[in-house]
């Protein structure tokens, strides 16, 4: 069994370096030398989560993500890695990415630990409000995350595995007891 575990993690690995070669050959568009405009006449950031129909690609660097929110921009190591865990349990080549990235040991700890704890907020549509909609999301990163936590490749990693299954077996729970619960308004059987 350890075997095939491993075996599944070296393939998933080989795939995440193949689709990393690709995506870098890319070369980026010449960057003018030029002051930036303004906060108020740069675009709005893209919406917090996309919906699982849309195909994955890189974060478009030019368009920053704090333009609206007038917050100090959070500099990040591999920005589309965080873009691929809005799609984690819904697109594969989204998850063969962030699996990629949050076994690279040249990201800073805190950027994996986030980009496996924040398995509870990014791609839900409203994470405070949870709907039935989104429970094979929940399931689908449970399932994610009970694979991977045993090879977790250094205690942050592990840690940050245990917190973001905590949070989604409560967020199962809340949604599973809301679904459950009589309805007030319908009306009494006969």
């Amino acid at each position: 069994m350890k075997r095939i575990v491993l075996l599944v993690a070296v393939i998933a690995l080989l795939l995440a370096v193949a689709i990393l070669v690709m995506f870098n050959k890319k070369t980026p568009a010449p960057v003018a030398q030029t002051k930036p405009a303004p906060l108020s006449a740069q675009s709005p950031p893209p919406p917090p989560a996309l919906p699982p129909s849309v195909a994955w690609a890189p974060m478009d660097r030019s368009l920053p993500p704090y333009a609206a929110s007038g917050k100090k921009p959070k500099v990040l190591a591999d920005p589309d890695a965080r873009a691929a865990l809005r799609l984690v349990g819904a697109d594969w080549l989204a998850e063969t990415y962030w699996v990629a990235a949050i076994n690279d040991l040249t990201l800073p700890a805190k950027e994996r630990e986030d980009l496996i704890e924040d398995l509870n907020e990014e791609g839900f549509a409203n994470p405070k409000r949870i709907t039935r909609e989104d429970l094979p999301l929940i399931e689908s990163r449970l399932e994610i995350i009970d694979r991977l936590a045993p090879l977790a490749i250094d205690d942050v990693n592990a840690a940050a595995f245990k917190e973001a299954r905590k949070d989604l077996v409560k967020m199962r729970e809340h949604l599973t007891k809301t679904l459950n619960a009589p309805n007030p308004d319908a009306a009494p059987p006969r």
